[in-house]
Parts: C-alpha cells; structure tokens; sequence
C-alpha cells in the first residue's frame, strides 16, 4: 500500500462499497471473478483467508489483492481500474484460541470521486472473528 499519501473513505460516504462489502459477506464472501494484479500480489476472491492468515500469522497480519465482483463493479463505474488492496492487521488477542480483533484496511489508487481528480483512497473497519469465521463467545 505504499509511501502514497490516502485520503480516509468513511462508511457514510461510500454507500456503494457499503453494499457490495455487505452483499459480499452475506454470500459467505465468495467472490469469484478474478481481476489482474501487480507482479508479486496475491490476489484472493474472499476475505476469510486474509482473515485467518492474519489470526495465525506471527506478525498477526496478511495482505492481499481482492478479486471478483466489488471490483469489477468499481471498475465498471469507473471508479478505479487499480487492484483493490487489502491489508488485515491483529488489533486484540482474545483468551479463546483462534480470536481476534482485526483491522481489514481496503486501498485502491487513482479513484474517481465526482469532478476532482483521481486521489488514492482507503477505508477500513474492525470486526471480532474466529478461525472458524464465527464472533468470539467472550470478549476477554
């Protein structure tokens, strides 16, 4: 994700990623279709490996490339052609095995936004999960 200087999207403002991030995860995230990545990025069509990657992970964190539909829909807009970043950083270790606390960081760079100029751009969210998808039982 770069030196590049981002500008914060929040979740109010960006009601399309909303729903797609939303529609995505209510179909168990899979994302199908693949989109083209630099040399060296992996590109996943779900979040959840990122999500356990990062749980198991020494540094508690992974990095991706998210393919499939959120994609190709910003694509398609116009919106971006750039791969759609995503960095899932370990913000709490909770008691029960497999838990945590994540942080899920989306980037993309040259996003459209009305009549300004392309501005890379990110936005983020925390949610708890386990290395079985589900909440933690206890948020200790």
């Amino acid at each position: 994700m770069g030196p590049h200087r981002t500008e914060t999207w929040s979740w109010a403002r960006c009601g399309t990623c909303r729903r797609l991030l939303a529609a995505g995860i209510a179909a168990g995230g899979a994302w199908l279709a693949p989109i083209s990545a630099t040399a060296g990025e992996r590109v996943v069509e779900d979040l959840r490996p990122l999500l356990v990657e990062a749980i198991d992970a020494a540094d508690g964190a992974s990095r991706g490339v998210l393919g499939g539909p959120p994609s190709e829909v910003l694509r398609r807009r116009g919106v971006s052609s750039a791969p759609l970043e995503v960095e899932v950083t370990t913000l709490k270790v909770y008691r029960e095995p497999g838990c945590r606390r994540l942080n899920v960081r989306f980037a993309q760079r040259a996003v459209k936004t009305g009549d300004r100029p392309p501005q890379d751009r990110a936005m983020a969210f925390q949610l708890n999960y386990c290395r079985d998808g589900q909440p933690p039982r206890t948020l200790e």
